[in-house]
């Protein structure tokens, strides 16, 4: 007996529990009066509906309401370390692809209204370069770009080939500390006035805007980090997201960087597990991963990307943060799916573990669990 036998077989002996209302559409559906007749008796009727839904089970889909969704969380694919890197590899564009872009001379007049909008004078496009990335979930055409000028302002920019519009500006002579302090009001209309010089899309709204520090060239730099993301049914998209860096001296705004960064495209899934049914898939997966007690459970439903945290958890891969330096080397990635989910957070007063793989399984943690299908497609450490 294979494993697929072994799975059907541990389905089919498993007690399980059918919904009222998914055994009535069944018998409204099925059967005519001479067949309800014939099946008059309950009991015949709840075990051709057990019969159904576990087909429905094994078939790789989930019950929702009358509705059987198609399960959405697939194991990780295996890749080489190589076959990876040919994955988001960027590449050139096909002469037939160019016909639906902007040319190049548009792209640079383009530019330089941009960079003028936002205060830079008299710069002169040194470099342009046509690339795109084909990684999926990731795909994009876009304009690689430098300019400068008698100022020593030299700036890298992106801007994407089809609708014009920027990716990404640096300007590494203003990652340094502010030397002025501003009120988050007034950094939030510097930031807003900003994002409407760099003519950037009304679709986004902010987010956040806060100092913060970061780390540039083994340096601590405190800036202004302001963030604009895609709004869904009053959910933030995190995957959706124009950040702008800024620092303000001697009374004057200087421009960090600007990037716009989409990873993943939101499917939007509908709303069918409740927060009481998110909580149960996670607490019994906990408890398949660790007998300590939990002391507090927290939910909410936001948007999040597939990852396979609970995944190797669930099969003891240890994080493994050594560089990769073979070719030969094997990575496993999820599939680049961005979708509503409940974040469902299990904390424990105390961890007791004899081994590392249990030590990281007792940790507080999220479950993200797939508000459509109930699955569960990633997590994450608290």
């Amino acid at each position: 007996m294979d494993e697929i036998d072994r799975y059907l077989e541990k389905k089919f002996k498993e007690e399980v529990e059918v919904p009222e209302s998914f055994e009535k559409a069944i018998r409204q559906a099925l059967y005519s009066e001479r067949f309800e007749k014939v099946c008059r008796k309950r009991k015949l009727i709840k075990n051709i509906s057990i019969f159904c839904l576990l087909l429905i089970c094994t078939s790789g889909c989930a019950i929702g309401g009358y509705i059987a969704y198609e399960n959405v969380w697939k194991e990780p694919k295996q890749y080489t370390y190589a076959e990876l890197k040919n994955t988001i590899e960027q590449s050139n564009v096909m002469e037939e692809e160019k016909a639906n872009l902007i040319s190049e001379e548009e792209a640079k007049e383009k530019t330089l209204e941009i960079v003028n909008n936002l205060g830079y004078k008299n710069q002169e496009i040194t470099k342009i370069e046509l690339n795109q990335n084909k990684e999926e979930g990731y795909e994009e055409v876009y304009y690689s770009i430098e300019s400068k000028n008698n100022y020593n302002e030299n700036l890298k920019i992106s801007l994407d080939a089809v609708t014009g519009e920027l990716n990404f500006l640096e300007d590494e002579r203003n990652m340094t500390n502010s030397n002025n302090k501003v009120s988050i009001e007034q950094a939030t209309n510097i930031s807003n006035k900003i994002y409407n010089d760099a003519g950037l899309t009304q679709e986004y709204k902010m987010s956040s805007c806060q100092e913060e520090i970061r780390v540039y060239k083994g340096q601590d730099i405190e800036m202004w980090v302001s963030k604009y993301n895609k709004i869904y049914d009053n959910l933030i998209n995190p995957y959706e997201e124009i950040e702008i860096l800024f620092t303000i001296h001697n009374d004057e705004t200087k421009i960090a960087s600007i990037i716009k960064s989409k990873n993943g495209m939101y499917e939007d899934n509908e709303e069918v597990i409740t927060e009481n049914e998110a909580i149960e898939i996670a607490k019994n997966k906990e408890k398949e991963l660790t007998d300590n007690e939990v002391s507090k459970i927290d939910s909410t439903i936001g948007i999040r990307k597939f990852n396979k945290y609970i995944y190797d958890l669930e099969n003891n891969v240890v994080i493994n943060n050594e560089k990769v330096d073979s070719d030969d080397k094997m990575i496993a990635e999820t599939e680049n799916r961005v979708r509503k989910v409940w974040i469902i957070s299990i904390y424990h007063e105390e961890i007791e573990t004899d081994s590392i793989e249990n030590y990281l399984k007792s940790k507080d943690k999220s479950y993200y669990i797939d508000v459509t299908t109930g699955e569960i497609v990633g997590g994450s450490k608290i």
